[in-house]
């Protein structure tokens, strides 16, 4: 929802009762670059007026702040450097925008595609800072790492500029894109918390296709990192599953059991591989 010139002045006048002038020059920046549901996050006279103004930059460029409001990592010394090293990246990533564009060799629609890039995976837009790279694959492979797929190869070896390859991004990006909208459908319906769709987005990104028998409402976020673990290891769990015995006390013990099974079966592995030979 936008206001007009008019309401904003009268809407900022009435807040200087009960913000001090520095706070004020951050929400005038806010009120009018920013919808007014954005803007009205920073209307909390605890929040010193120089975060006030980083909270209102960061949101401009399309950055979530709102953990760090209510978490209120603007009051805490250390966790409020976090704040300063998402801005100071954002300046960098900026400023690289910058130089990209007086380049010359990057498309507005590239740019476009890089700044849209950098909104979901941050620092990691510099894997896709290349002019051979269409804006079309910009967004696809920013898709592909926010689902926590590797790219490396796709891009290391120009999938993107094989008409034959393409077909593999492609297929790569339908299947992330058919989850995310799998996630939609969960949080609509609602039976899910947010603990759990964060364990299944999680094991989507480590077993693919395979997360899809753990988008069950009734499996607790830590038996979908347990039940993660195990099928990335190739064990079976599905009679796990179907007979839910992640509800009872018996049956979390015996998938306990097998999964630090797992776990001691692998660190011997490792040990095996590593130790040098007598």
């Amino acid at each position: 929802m936008s206001l007009k010139i008019n309401d904003i002045n009268g809407r900022l006048e009435n807040l200087r009762k009960y913000f001090n002038c520095n706070q004020m020059a951050a929400i005038e920046y806010a009120f009018f670059n920013l919808e007014i549901r954005q803007a009205e996050k920073i209307l909390d006279k605890n929040i010193p007026a120089h975060y006030m103004s980083l909270y209102a930059i960061l949101m401009k460029n399309g950055i979530p702040v709102d953990q760090f409001i209510a978490e209120g990592y603007h009051a805490d010394e250390i966790r409020c450097e976090e704040i300063d090293k998402i801005y100071m990246q954002l300046k960098k990533f900026n400023k690289k925008m910058k130089e990209l564009e007086e380049n010359g060799k990057y498309s507005n629609e590239q740019l476009m595609a890089l700044k849209e890039a950098y909104k979901i995976i941050g620092q990691q837009v510099y894997l896709l800072i290349d002019s051979n790279i269409s804006s079309e694959y910009i967004a696809k492979y920013a898709t592909l790492i926010k689902g926590g797929i590797s790219v490396k190869k796709f891009i290391g070896e120009g999938y993107h500029l094989n008409e034959t390859k393409k077909g593999e991004i492609d297929s790569a990006y339908e299947q992330v894109q058919e989850f995310n909208d799998t996630i939609d459908q969960i949080r609509k319906v609602g039976k899910m918390n947010e603990q759990q769709i964060i364990a299944l987005e999680e094991a989507f990104a480590q077993i693919g296709k395979n997360a899809y028998i753990l988008a069950n409402y009734t499996i607790p976020s830590e038996y979908i990192r347990k039940y993660t673990y195990l099928l990335e290891n190739c064990v079976d769990i599905s009679d796990f599953i179907f007979s839910e015995s992640h509800l009872s006390a018996e049956g979390q013990s015996e998938i306990d059991a097998l999964y630090n099974e797992t776990i001691t079966a692998n660190a011997d592995k490792t040990l095996r591989i590593t130790r040098p030979s007598a």
